[in-house]
């Protein structure tokens, strides 16, 4: 029930703030100067104090369980259950819906242009959407691929930082994925041992996969795999 905001050069909490709700997902906006925390009652934006987390905004939104600010902070992608929405970050307004999850949404992931939105569930699959032009709120490959897996609940997915029709995803099968135009190979995929992927990260280049572990290791293995 605590949002921290961290200081990376320092190596200090600067702003730690309690709330009596419990928080399920929260977004730092690429200025630094906002927050967006899913509660279990909302969904609430906050602003970046000296000391302290300010409201300044509330969205009608109950278990967001993943929520990210675009790249260029002026639109925030919201998951509830299985239903995304694309929200206006300072006018509050519901600019999209993107519906085909069939479970929880676990993950969300802006493309570099923020044209695009990837997001990871807990049925088994990984999409990729259309935010903007005359497909805007359709899945892309679709019509080529079905990019769900039984049994599987993805936890997290990104996108590649340099090749960037790429998403890598990871998930309860102890597997990291790597999707091209929705589809994956076998050589494709990084089988992780002893433990589960919570959540992964690319280098800056993209030469690093960075993997969080459900034991609280970090693993670093070399890219592509």
């Amino acid at each position: 029930r605590t949002i921290r905001v961290w200081d990376l050069e320092k190596k200090y909490c600067t702003v730690s703030k309690e709330f009596s709700e419990e928080l399920h997902s929260v977004s730092i906006h690429p200025s630094g100067l906002h927050i967006v925390a899913g509660f279990t009652d909302k969904i609430r934006l906050f602003n970046v104090m000296l000391k302290d987390l300010k409201c300044f905004g509330e969205i009608n939104v109950k278990e967001c369980h993943a929520i990210q600010f675009s790249g260029g902070g002026h639109m925030i992608a919201v998951a509830h259950n299985a239903t995304i929405e694309l929200y206006e970050t300072y006018s509050f307004s519901r600019v999209g819906l993107l519906a085909g999850h069939i479970h929880t949404v676990s993950s969300l992931a802006w493309s570099h242009d923020d044209n695009g939105l990837a997001s990871a569930g807990m049925d088994g699959s990984v999409y990729e959407w259309e935010i903007h032009g005359e497909h805007a709120g359709q899945r892309k490959h679709s019509e080529t691929a079905d990019p769900v897996r039984k049994g599987v609940n993805y936890t997290h997915a990104i996108f590649h930082p340099v090749r960037h029709n790429k998403v890598l995803a990871c998930g309860s099968d102890r597997h990291v994925r790597q999707l091209d135009q929705g589809v994956t190979r076998d050589s494709d995929e990084l089988q992780i041992s002893g433990g589960d992927v919570t959540q992964i990260a690319l280098s800056e280049r993209g030469t690093m996969l960075f993997t969080a572990m459900s034991d609280g290791r970090v693993r670093v293995y070399s890219y592509p795999f």
